[in-house]
Formats: C-alpha cells, structure tokens, sequence
C-alpha cells in the first residue's frame, strides 16, 4: 500500500474535516504520476515553479507575448503572473486556515478537559531574573 492511500485512510478515520480540506488542497497541485488534477491552473503552475527554480522565467509588459528566444525560457505577462501569484496566495490562506482548524480538532479530541480551560487557570511558567539568564 503506498503513503498517500495509508495517510487517506488515516485523514478518514479521524473524521478531522481540517486535515481532510488540506488534503484535498494538496491533492490539486500538479503531480506528472497523477495527471487528472481539480485544479485547472495546477499545470500551468507546475511549469512557471520548475521554470523559476531550473531555467528562467520571463515576465512581460506584453498581453499576449510572442515565442521565447530559447528553449530555457518561460514567457509569461505580468497580468497573467500577477494572476497566479494572487491564486498562489488564496490557495497558501486556504492552506493556513484548514492547518489552523486541524489542529485545533485534534488538540480538543486528544485532550477534552483542557479544551475549556481560561488561561487563568493553567500553571505559569517562572521568569529567569537577569542574573538567571548569564
């Protein structure tokens, strides 16, 4: 059985529906062994990401740019990289938000007696005095 069906399993039988968002947010990302992705930029991302980090990626002033001198080269115009940069970022906020809410099911199902604990009530920790911290 490979990882991502174990960790699937797993995401399913812990009924977090945090973990389980995020999962799916992973699964849209462009991977070449899955080709069939939900996400119909995932592609196009995938090719401006290896662009960026192995050959170079132009960005023009242009709408419609015309076919790169080379090979190496990835033309994008700068409203269309705007574009994705701001998907980038909605789908980074979706990530945080679903880790946030994952979590935060998993702290109240492991512990149920801390979940409504006021802050008043759990146990400070002693400051270290100046001379402490030498």
């Amino acid at each position: 059985m490979d990882d991502t069906k174990k960790l699937k399993e797993w995401i399913d039988a812990t009924d977090n529906w945090g973990f389980c968002a995020l999962y799916w947010l992973a699964k849209d990302f462009f991977e070449k062994e899955n080709d069939e992705v939900a996400e119909p930029q995932a592609r196009r991302l995938s090719d401006i990401r290896n662009h960026i980090e192995h050959k170079y990626l132009r960005v023009t002033v242009a709408e419609s740019p015309v076919a790169p001198p080379d090979v190496l080269a990835f033309m994008i115009s700068r409203e269309q990289f705007e574009g994705k940069a701001m998907h980038l970022l909605k789908l980074a906020r979706s990530a945080l938000i679903y880790l946030a809410i994952g979590v935060g099911f998993e702290e109240r199902r492991r512990e149920p007696s801390r979940a409504g604990l006021p802050i008043e009530g759990l146990q400070s920790t002693p400051w270290l005095t100046d001379a402490e911290k030498v």
